[in-house]
């Protein structure tokens, strides 16, 4: 790739340009590729707005052939990121069982086991974790044992009749964390016509929302005297 050599080879010039035109183009569609290869090459800026964007329409993306190209473990870093934004744990789960499809070849039931840890099962529905288990593939196998001792782990159901290797796996994948949706300060500054740096700030309103947890977020929309300049903060 052009710009691996350009790195390689220090070519200042031809990298800047072959990055201008990375950041140009990046889309749902190609920010997987992206993001690996800029992150070999350690070019932050780039490399973490295509990770960032990776996570951040992974609903979108799943769609695509993109994940289907990733090796194992750059899929286990994907999709078991704790950023990844997703309408549900079974919507993972469902991603990498089409990826393993694919590639079930290459690999062995070990490596299908640190699959399974990119799902966070504690966030399953009962429904969800039922369907799970009646994938075909996973019939009469280690991992459909696995699964049940898992259920059974999470629903406060005695696990007498799995062994002991079974239950030591389902405990450690009943353990995952919770996944964590990013959310930040920001300022926005539309349609401003007049220099005002020292002009009063009036608070138009307030307006108080609800986040995923529960939590009282106050909206705070600012104007400025005899401007069009508007300004909105977000914080508690």
């Amino acid at each position: 790739m052009v710009l691996h050599a350009a790195c390689m080879l220090q070519f200042c010039e031809i990298r800047n340009m072959c990055l201008d035109k990375l950041i140009q183009i990046l889309c749902v569609q190609n920010c997987l590729k992206i993001w690996i290869i800029t992150e070999q090459l350690d070019i932050k800026p780039l490399f973490l707005k295509a990770k960032r964007l990776a996570l951040a329409e992974f609903m979108m993306i799943k769609e695509t052939d993109s994940i289907n190209d990733l090796n194992l473990e750059q899929l286990i870093r994907y999709i078991g990121s704790l950023h990844l934004v997703t309408d549900s744990e079974l919507t993972v789960f469902q991603t990498l069982m089409k990826w393993w499809y694919d590639h079930s070849k290459d690999h062995t039931s070990d490596d299908f086991i640190k699959l399974l840890s990119c799902v966070n099962y504690k966030q399953l529905l009962p429904d969800h974790f039922r369907e799970i288990l009646t994938y075909p593939d996973l019939a009469n196998t280690e991992v459909e044992d696995i699964l049940k001792c898992l259920y059974n782990i999470l629903n406060n159901i005695s696990n007498g009749s799995c062994s002991e290797k079974y239950v030591e796996v389902a405990t450690k994948l009943s353990q995952s964390n919770d996944r964590k949706i990013d959310s930040v300060p920001c300022l926005l500054v539309l349609n401003s016509y007049d220099d005002v740096p020292n002009k009063k700030r009036l608070v138009e309103n307030n307006q108080t929302v609800v986040d995923r947890y529960k939590r009282k977020i106050v909206y705070k929309i600012f104007v400025a005297d005899k401007s069009n300049l508007h300004l909105v903060y977000y914080g508690k």
